[in-house]
């Protein structure tokens, strides 16, 4: 991840109280947040790469408050495989879209979409986001 100061004009301010549970632990907001049934979906990154796209980025969810998991096992960089595209919230579900490159296709064009449905079950240990289905699709040239 490189430092590039003209990156951090987009990033988000401090809004809420996970917000802040994101930023202590040195976690930069990008993109708005989804927020609905008690659940928040946050974006944050840890540096960029040369074109101020997030590097070391994750999706943390939030149930009431409380951490209930990521998006992605393992931190996503930008224009490589697994990268998350997209994030839907909906009720106690989410839908992510993530991006499937092989070594041989371009940055520009993936081969391949995974589509990764997950439950936020609240337990009484603590909420808990559960990946449940995955499914991946050819892109259309």
């Amino acid at each position: 991840a490189l430092e590039n100061p003209r990156c951090a004009d987009q990033e988000r301010p401090v809004e809420t109280t996970e917000d802040e549970l994101l930023v202590a632990r040195g976690w930069r907001l990008y993109a708005g947040y989804q927020a609905g049934w008690g659940v928040k979906v946050i974006s944050a990154l840890s540096g960029y790469d040369g074109m101020c796209r997030p590097w070391g980025y994750q999706q943390f969810v939030f149930v009431d408050g409380v951490f209930a998991g990521t998006t992605s096992p393992e931190l996503m960089n930008s224009r490589e495989d697994g990268a998350s595209s997209d994030i839907s919230l909906f009720h106690n579900r989410l839908t992510g879209t993530f991006l499937r490159y092989t070594d041989k296709d371009p940055l520009c064009c993936p081969s391949a979409t995974s589509f990764v449905e997950y439950s936020i079950v609240r337990l009484d240990e603590g909420p808990v986001l559960r990946p449940e289905r995955v499914t991946t699709q050819p892109t259309t040239p």
